[in-house]
């Protein structure tokens, strides 16, 4: 099933102002509906990954629609928006798929929330997204998700957005963790409802995930290095004298430099302070334009408004 969007308010303008407002921004399609009725119509058309509903509908209450789902055997990320959410706490069920939002909301607001369910529920199609991206979105909203990584029999639960315990096919617990953090390629996430189990990481994600990337990091230094040797003869005897001196890359300063506006940009992501996060990644960028994990939170940042450079606004 490809993931959508599925707007439920009676308002025609904040209707329509909402779903162009994500269709801005989210690469998935984005479709209103005015009614209950016309809401179910959509969602036998297709299901819904992600669903805003108001409370207040002109033909049924919208909190109806829960059981219409719960019917169809159908399961979507459900956020009620109204500005009358108390008469209707007591008829909403706690559950981890299901939020209450009280009007006013913002729609940066809204794009944040979709987001991160629309990531969190993409379990059967290719992601993005790898292992730290899930869990820094995990971390930003206090989220319970199991993390898979299918080629490696993994997985990595993080309960309220912390990371709780990791297994794969070699062990389980920090080690575990260790050898699933830098996957990209494979990685699912899904929300987690059951019981997690007994604790078994006891280490901070964000220190173990750094360190892995800076041990790859002089890894494939290594290999450069090993490479190097290689093309100058691997005799033990000195090599003949040269007129100019063999200098190695300067691949060490770079490389810290990096690493550490990884941490300063994860750290600032971690504590909220957004806009520090995107002077961080952006500075690393800059060092190494590909890196995946760069670019990603630098269009999250982007695109929720924390763009600082007058070039990116």
């Amino acid at each position: 099933m490809n993931p959508s969007v599925l707007v439920v308010e009676d308002e025609d303008t904040l209707r329509t102002s909402i779903v162009r407002g994500l269709s801005r921004h989210l690469r998935v399609p984005v479709r209103g509906a005015g009614t209950l009725g016309e809401a179910l119509t959509i969602i036998d058309e297709q299901p819904p990954t992600v669903i805003l509903c108001d409370l207040d509908l002109p033909d049924r209450p919208g909190i109806e629609i829960l059981g219409e789902l719960g019917r169809r055997g159908l399961h979507a990320a459900v956020t009620f928006i109204s500005a009358y959410t108390r008469a209707f706490l007591a008829q909403i069920p706690k559950h981890a798929a299901v939020r209450v939002l009280e009007k006013p909301v913002t729609i940066e607001q809204l794009r944040s929330l979709v987001r991160e369910d629309l990531a969190q529920r993409s379990v059967d199609a290719p992601s993005p997204f790898g292992v730290a991206d899930y869990l820094q979105l995990a971390a930003m909203g206090g989220h319970s998700v199991l993390i898979e990584v299918v080629h490696k029999q993994g997985k990595i639960i993080v309960l309220r957005g912390e990371l709780y315990s990791a297994y794969d096919a070699a062990g389980d617990g920090d080690a575990a963790f260790r050898r699933l953090c830098l996957e990209r390629e494979g990685v699912r996430c899904a929300a987690w409802r059951d019981a997690p189990g007994a604790r078994n990481v006891q280490g901070r994600w964000e220190a173990m995930l750094l360190d892995e990337a800076r041990a790859l990091d002089e890894r494939h230094r290594d290999g450069i290095t090993s490479d190097a040797r290689e093309l100058r003869g691997s005799s033990s005897e000195p090599a003949p004298p040269s007129p100019v001196a063999l200098v190695e890359p300067p691949v060490y300063p770079a490389a810290d430099r990096f690493a550490q506006l990884m941490e300063d940009g994860l750290s600032a992501l971690l504590t909220r302070q957004y806009t520090d996060a995107w002077r961080a990644f952006r500075a690393a960028s800059e060092i190494n334009p590909t890196d995946r994990t760069v670019q990603a939170n630098l269009s999250r940042l982007r695109e929720l408004g924390f763009a600082k450079d007058p070039s990116e606004n």
